[in-house]
Formats: C-alpha cells, structure tokens, sequence
C-alpha cells in the first residue's frame, strides 16, 4: 500500500502517537495491543509490535529505519480497496528512544493492557483477530 507522509511536524513520539490515533480514530482505552506475528526475520514475534481497533485493520506502531528515521505506521484497512499508510516522523528522536518505547510496550505483557490482544501477521489479507473469550479466529 502506498505510504504518504503526514503533515504535522512531530517533535516526540507522544505527539506522533496521538495524531495517529486521531486519525484512527482510536484512544487508549479503545485500542488492543498487536501481537507479531511476521514469518520472516523479526526480533518481536510473538510480542507486542503496536496497538489496532479490535478487528485489527486500524493499526499503529512505533517504527525506526535508517532512512526515515524515528517514526509512527498508522495502517488503516478497514475499507477495501482503500487501505492508507501515514508516516507520523519524529524529528530529532534517536533509534536507542526507538528501543526504549518497544520496550516499554513488551514488557508491560498482555496483562498490563484491558483489551486483548490481536494478532497480526504481516499483510492486510493476513490479518487475525482473536479474543480469548471466543475459541476461533476470523481471516478477514
């Protein structure tokens, strides 16, 4: 899906977080953790990569390259044929302030969150939502 940069200028990853969320429309207390789940080279699977709406299609993490350097993925999928990703930049934020935020969301577990978790596998076709409550999941 073709990513386009948002407009704001971000000066902390708070920030970029809540215009992300804006744009989801989601709030903390709306959100669920998103659990990795990609099948290639990944240091966080089975780990808290972000948070997303409980179908798991408006989603958000805290993300670093090189090239972009410290950024927010907001992936909304919940239209089809219509996904978006915005590119929430953080101006000056080092990849070490990257680590901690990941950090920060892993270590906290999955009972440190009201909402359980979804699941994603990389891919908007390979999206898994899954509630404990219900034993079955749903491809959407």
């Amino acid at each position: 899906m073709p990513e386009i940069d948002c407009e704001t200028e971000h000066l902390t990853i708070e920030d970029a977080i809540a215009c992300s969320r804006r744009g989801l429309g989601l709030t903390k207390s709306t959100e669920h953790p998103l659990v990795g789940l990609k099948d290639n080279m990944i240091a966080n699977i089975g780990q808290i990569i972000g948070f997303s709406d409980s179908e798991g299609t408006k989603r958000w993490r805290v993300d670093y390259d090189p090239v972009k350097g410290a950024h927010i993925n907001e992936e909304d999928v919940s239209r089809k044929g219509h996904p978006r990703k915005v590119c929430h930049k953080v101006k000056g934020c080092s990849e070490n302030w990257v680590r901690l935020w990941w950090h920060k969301f892993t270590t906290a577990g999955l009972s440190g969150y009201d909402n359980p978790p979804v699941k994603l596998s990389q891919g908007a076709e390979d999206i898994v939502a899954v509630h404990p409550l219900i034993k079955q999941t749903a491809t959407l």
